[in-house]
């Protein structure tokens, strides 16, 4: 009987922790996701902020600091379309 008992003792507990592990595995999913959305969205205001520069220099008529801006917004454009891409991927698959 002792070693039925230890090895359903074991079970519970094996089992007790796979559950744990799933519900931390999904909160750090959570986390994760909530993170990249968080960097996709502060991306997206420091690209407005780059072409609304790139678009007073071009006002002035500084046209190489525009192009500069300009570029600048469109590399934190590109990086902000993969983190949200990379956060709706986290949401979606939960890992």
């Amino acid at each position: 009987m002792k070693i039925k008992s230890k090895t359903s003792t074991i079970k519970s507990v094996s089992v007790a922790l796979g559950a744990l592990v799933l519900v931390n595995t999904g909160a750090c999913a959570q986390y994760a996701s909530d993170q990249a959305a968080h960097a996709a969205d502060v991306r997206a205001i420091q690209a407005r902020r780059d072409q609304h520069a790139a678009n007073v220099a071009a006002l002035y008529g500084d046209y190489a600091a525009a192009d500069a801006y300009a570029h600048a917004a469109h590399v934190r454009r590109v990086q902000s379309y993969r983190d949200a891409g990379y956060a709706q991927r986290l949401r979606y698959w939960g890992y």
